[in-house]
């Protein structure tokens, strides 16, 4: 599965007719991602930052300082420090309303994202399937989730750590990516 997802990282092409073939039963989510110009560059790092996660994982921890020399520096450039045990405690403490309104500010530390992709965690339920940039200031992508509801602020904070401005939910669909 895995595999499969490096595969379609590594295709490129200029629009959606083009990409891989959706497969029956999948549920796909469509994203907007809005630059301010650059969007050939985010989606190449983005790609990139994925291919390496993917690639390094299960052989990897996610509180390995190595992380940092493996990934692409616009992505590291921009994430921030891992909080501590105490900043943890007090943010779970929190109602639950305020995490999800911090989620749109929050500079995840690189260990955060990558602690997204560790299987046995189970914090990551969507695979990418395609992306096109559709002009300098915009990206469409296409994931593939497991069900209706899925957790999105790790492909969110992908996005943002690679030169991103914001990303949208432009909606979802059985077998038809969107």
């Amino acid at each position: 599965m895995k595999s499969s997802e490096i595969e379609r990282l590594r295709v490129s092409s200029k629009d959606f007719e083009s990409g891989p073939r959706f497969s029956p039963g999948n549920i796909y989510a469509k994203f907007q991602i809005r630059c301010n110009g650059q969007a050939n560059d985010i989606l190449v790092v983005a790609k990139s930052v994925l291919v390496t996660v993917l690639e390094n994982i299960d052989t990897l921890p996610p509180n390995n300082d190595s992380w940092g020399n493996i990934l692409p520096k616009m992505f590291v450039s921009r994430c921030g420090p891992h909080p501590t045990t105490e900043e943890l405690k007090k943010s779970m403490m929190r109602p639950i309303e305020e995490r999800v309104a911090e989620q749109s500010t929050l500079r995840w530390s690189r260990q955060m994202f990558v602690n997204a992709f560790v299987p046995e965690f189970e914090l990551r339920n969507w695979q990418w399937w395609h992306g096109v940039v559709i002009s300098e200031n915009e990206i469409q992508v296409v994931v593939s989730t497991d069900g209706d509801f899925f957790t999105w602020q790790s492909f969110r904070w992908l996005f943002i750590a690679c030169g991103a401005v914001d990303v949208l939910v432009l909606g979802s669909d059985e077998e038809k990516g969107g």
